[in-house]
């Protein structure tokens, strides 16, 4: 890294924010990365699940979006989880050219135990922290999100109300 960019604060935030992930999924990414194994599911299934559930229903142009994929890569990746039985996918009544795509119920509980899962090694790895850090760390990060999210793109609903 060159020494203008080690200068900039918001390079500087996301390299410890990396670094912060890193040391997290070092000491605890274990039953989450079992889970994926289990079923099947390759990455950008799993964060094309993730969309589904944060975002409700889609169309493929805008999960292709959403995960940096071709539409045409992203409607075989759907065909996998339909498939899985994971999402279902129909036509869109307003435009019969266009297919939606919404999690299954298997597809919502899979989510749900797979961030079950992260919160719980979360919560394990930070739990050796000082809690005088850790109230800092709440603090900081809520504000944080609330400034992320005020245009939704970063919106979570994952957050709890304080």
């Amino acid at each position: 890294m060159r020494a203008a960019e080690a200068s900039d604060p918001t390079i500087r935030l996301g390299l410890l924010m990396q670094e912060m992930m890193a040391l997290v999924h070092r000491r605890s990414a274990g039953r989450t990365w079992s889970i994926m194994s289990e079923s099947g599911l390759t990455m950008p299934q799993v964060i094309t699940l993730h969309v589904l559930r944060m975002g409700g229903t889609q169309s493929i142009h805008r999960i292709a979006d959403a995960i940096s994929l071709s539409t045409s890569a992203a409607s075989h990746l759907v065909d996998r989880l339909v498939e899985k039985g994971l999402v279902d996918r129909q036509e869109d009544p307003e435009d019969r050219r266009a297919k939606r795509v919404e999690l299954t119920p298997a597809g919502v509980a899979l989510v749900d135990e797979l961030a079950s899962e992260r919160l719980g090694e979360f919560t394990r790895a930070l739990s050796q922290l000082d809690p005088e850090l850790v109230s800092q760390l709440v603090a900081i990060l809520e504000k944080t999100i609330e400034q992320l999210a005020t245009d939704g793109t970063y919106a979570c609903s994952a957050l709890v109300e304080k």
